[in-house]
């Protein structure tokens, strides 16, 4: 990182650009939030008497910039089908929902036909499915975060459909504090779909 500052900084010199006013550099001192997991993550479904236990990384994966205790007890889950806000094409699975503080629940990707085509878009690709827009309308919605439920063929299939969570989640993250703001604590969490539907119960 500071290869690159001080090449940029010679770059500057050479093309005659003054210092920062008040100094002799062209550096500017910003507060870096650094994230770090210190122990695996724990998940636990309680319904009445009835607990499930998952297994990190098998059974689910977490995606946060921060882990935060407030996050550490809560029963404000909602279903919302599969997360998706496309109201300009007649389709939200936000209506009539309130999710400030709250948990919501929904599938991953988005509806698709027999052929695997998007039946909002009828394209084979869809930005509604994409886990960022998800992701940004709930931050919009002040959600606390979400459980997404993967349709896997296995703990294989799993760990290949959530790979890229499993690397960002494994090492050190930083951001800068401007970026954490509105989203520090929200937390995704992935699940295998066969494992929840042994647990929960529609009522």
């Amino acid at each position: 990182m500071w290869k690159a500052a001080n090449y940029i900084a010679r770059q500057f010199r050479q093309f005659g650009l003054k210092p920062l006013p008040g100094t002799d550099h062209y550096f500017f001192r910003w507060p870096i939030l650094v994230h770090r997991r210190v122990a695996p993550p724990q998940l636990s479904f309680f319904n009445g008497a009835d607990s499930l236990d998952l297994k990190w990384n098998s059974q689910f994966r977490i995606f946060s910039r921060s882990y935060d205790s407030s996050w550490a007890e809560t029963d404000s889950l909602v279903f919302v089908g599969y997360g998706i806000d496309a109201d300009s094409i007649g389709y939200n699975d936000f209506k009539a929902v309130s999710l400030k503080g709250k948990i919501a629940v929904f599938y991953d990707g988005e509806p698709v036909d027999s052929n695997g085509v998007s039946r909002l878009t009828r394209n084979a690709h869809s930005p509604y499915k994409a886990d960022r827009t998800k992701r940004h309308n709930l931050i919009e919605q002040d959600a606390a975060g979400a459980i997404i439920l993967i349709r896997s063929a296995g703990d294989a299939d799993f760990n290949r459909k959530t790979g890229c969570v499993a690397r960002y989640s494994a090492g050190t993250t930083m951001s800068l504090p401007a970026d954490t703001v509105k989203n520090s604590t929200y937390v995704s969490i992935y699940i295998d779909t066969a494992v929840a539907d042994s647990f929960f119960v529609a009522p």
